[in-house]
């Protein structure tokens, strides 16, 4: 089971073929080879731990704060 989603949250990148902020709208594009597989919760992001990553938009809401959580 998923944990809930944090009121929060300043952006969800599910992940589920594509790289959609659910959120805030700051969609992320696949990069260096990331891509999509079938993970613990439905669809997720695949890397395979070389250089791949998730490019996405610069948001002044998304800029790293004092404090910052990331889960993955």
């Amino acid at each position: 089971v998923c944990a809930p989603l944090s009121a929060r949250a300043s952006a969800w990148f599910r992940g589920a073929d594509n790289a959609t902020d659910f959120i805030g709208g700051a969609n992320g594009t696949p990069q260096n080879g990331a891509g999509y597989d079938i993970g613990k919760f439905g669809r997720g992001f695949k890397f395979d731990g070389q250089n791949d990553f998730v490019f996405g938009p610069s948001s002044a809401y998304l800029a790293p704060r004092p404090q910052v959580s990331v889960e993955a």
